[in-house]
């Protein structure tokens, strides 16, 4: 995949022969180039684009290193998809998918241009402060869609289309031997049994052995576990409200992790669906891609999936 260098405003200049590393998603969205000092011919600038055309690898330039140790310089900056973290936004949208995203975008202008509508509608308000990459998250996946990235090049310039599509569902478990390698861990040292207590009024919450919290005790003996939860509330609701949400981070789990290489044939990115399966222990998970981390290095090209975490 060929790396292309291009000006501040996309016209493109040349070809970039060097190693490279796109981290998308929970990686961070940033884009790192490995070039020799004895490549280097100095037109590689701050504000400069760098990208693969008909990808999402690409971005822009925004810092430049130095390694003597190494002879090499590092540049580094935003993926396209990381520009979506940098920008915040407050308020209620509404109309179709693509729109949406349209108004997301807002003042980042011709940089980016939404493709075509979708022909699906919805709603949501936001009343505090999100990203524009969350925003579209929350928006996106109950509806299964998920964000596209796309470099086009144009004539003179150059744009990254941002298209609203349906998120692939691989549905097919995937084993270890197919590039799912799982975590798993069964926790059962958690706390099950918290008394809450605010000065004057004390109250129970319990956890059964899957850590569903309740009112109800089910775990008794050597099983049981008891913390204390205090506070100085004059309303004993609220109290029990607090204990509870901190009650939740200390109970009983089960967790499956996982990382997916690369699957043969299929190009999987942020917002997928995976389905796996460890047929050591047969635990199944179904989980996003959360993160996407493409590098080139001494000429082999590989690609990194990580997954969502399903506590």
């Amino acid at each position: 995949m060929g790396l292309i260098l291009a000006s501040a405003v996309g016209a493109e200049e040349r070809f970039i022969n060097c190693e490279y590393d796109f981290a998308l998603g929970n990686e961070g969205n940033t884009f790192e180039l490995t070039i020799p000092y004895s490549d280097w011919a100095g037109d590689i600038t701050f504000g400069k684009r760098v990208y693969i055309p008909g990808t999402e690898y690409g971005g822009i330039v925004k810092a430049i290193e130095g390694d003597t140790s190494k002879d090499v310089i590092f540049v580094k900056g935003y993926t396209w998809r990381g520009y979506f973290d940098k920008k915040l936004f407050r308020g209620t949208l509404s109309g179709d998918l693509s729109a949406i995203v349209t108004t997301l975008i807002g003042s980042y202008g011709g940089l980016f241009r939404v493709a075509d509508a979708t022909g699906i509608a919805t709603e949501a308000t936001f009343s505090d402060y999100v990203t524009i990459a969350e925003a579209a998250r929350t928006i996106l996946e109950p509806v299964g869609h998920r964000l596209n990235f796309s470099y086009v090049q144009t004539a003179e310039s150059g744009y990254c289309e941002v298209r609203v599509v349906p998120a692939m569902h691989l549905i097919d478990g995937i084993s270890q031997d197919g590039g799912l390698d799982f975590t798993s861990e069964d926790y059962r040292m958690g706390i099950n049994h918290m008394i809450v207590f605010n000065g004057t009024e004390t109250g129970h919450l319990y956890a059964d052995e899957n850590g569903i919290v309740s009112t109800t005790q089910t775990l008794v003996g050597i099983d049981e576990l008891t913390g204390i939860y205090v506070d100085d509330s004059d309303d004993m609701t609220q109290t029990m409200e607090a204990a509870a949400e901190q009650f939740r981070e200390m109970v009983n789990y089960k967790s499956i992790k996982a990382t997916c290489r690369e699957i043969d044939g299929i190009d999987l990115n942020i917002g997928d669906v995976v389905s796996g399966i460890d047929y050591i222990t047969g635990l199944t998970a179904s989980m996003p891609i959360t993160s996407k981390i493409v590098t080139l290095k001494d000429g082999n090209l590989s690609i990194q999936y990580g997954v969502g975490d399903n506590r």
